[in-house]
Formats: C-alpha cells, sequence, structure tokens
C-alpha cells in the first residue's frame, strides 16, 4: 500500500523527489507516510474522511498567517475524485512532540508546564479572535 502512497503522490507531484519514506502506525482516521524524514503526507481511511480532510486543509489554509503557532500547512495536496488512496494532503513535519496525555503527565517542571499552557491558550485566544466568514 505505502507503494501506491509514494505512486499518487508522484503523479502529482513529478518534481518531489523521494528518497525515503515510512508509514506513521498512530493515524486513526488517515493512513500517514512520512517522507524524506521532512514532509507528512495524510491518506484518509475512510471515504468520510476525504470531507473531514478537505475541510481541514481550507481551515488550515485559512489560520495559517493568523495564528504564531506553528501549524501544518498543507502544500502539496489532491482531492480529485473521491478514491482512498488517491486523496491526501501534505505539510512539512513540524518541530516537537504529540502533545499525549502520558507526555503531559510525566512533566515534572512548573516552568515547562508554564510555558506549554501560555501557548496553548495564546493559540487559542488568536484562533477565537478570527472573524469567520460562513
Amino acid at each position: 500500500m505505502n507503494n501506491n502512497f509514494i505512486e499518487n503522490i508522484q503523479s502529482f507531484y513529478s518534481d518531489l523527489s523521494i528518497e525515503n519514506f515510512y508509514l506513521n502506525e498512530i493515524g486513526q482516521n488517515n493512513d500517514v507516510l512520512i517522507v524524506n524524514k521532512s514532509l507528512v503526507f495524510r491518506f484518509p481511511k475512510y471515504k468520510n474522511g476525504i470531507i473531514q480532510l478537505r475541510r481541514e486543509t481550507e481551515i488550515l489554509k485559512y489560520i495559517k498567517g493568523i495564528v504564531s503557532t506553528p501549524i501544518p500547512n498543507p502544500i502539496y495536496q489532491s482531492f480529485e475524485g473521491v478514491e482512498l488512496g488517491k486523496v491526501f494532503t501534505g505539510y512539512k513535519l513540524i518541530d516537537g512532540v504529540p502533545l499525549w496525555k502520558e507526555s503531559l503527565t510525566d512533566v515534572k517542571s512548573v516552568e515547562l508546564v508554564k510555558g506549554l499552557a501560555k501557548q496553548l491558550v495564546s493559540f487559542l485566544v488568536e484562533l477565537h479572535s478570527m472573524q469567520v466568514e460562513i
């Protein structure tokens, strides 16, 4: 299946040199492929995931220049058709670690917790202060 993902990426982005890739196993709703250790490509696992990924991509593009927190910037995308394995979005890998509950409960530094809280609050304030066009 991974090779099909690579073929689909290269059919839309033939100038993208793919030297290595691996499947990230944590995707619940998407198959996640890490390419060249620097790019993330997400392929929905389910038909309704195509609609969700398209909407998420639109939101990310909209808020890209508004929030100061690093967010995925979908620079690669294919939403032609609705065939699983062919629909994808891709962006540069963001430095850091996922914000899992287990990661947070293991943090012992009060300063680090305050720093994380400040980043999260800043992001939410920026997000909620946007003018939304419906």
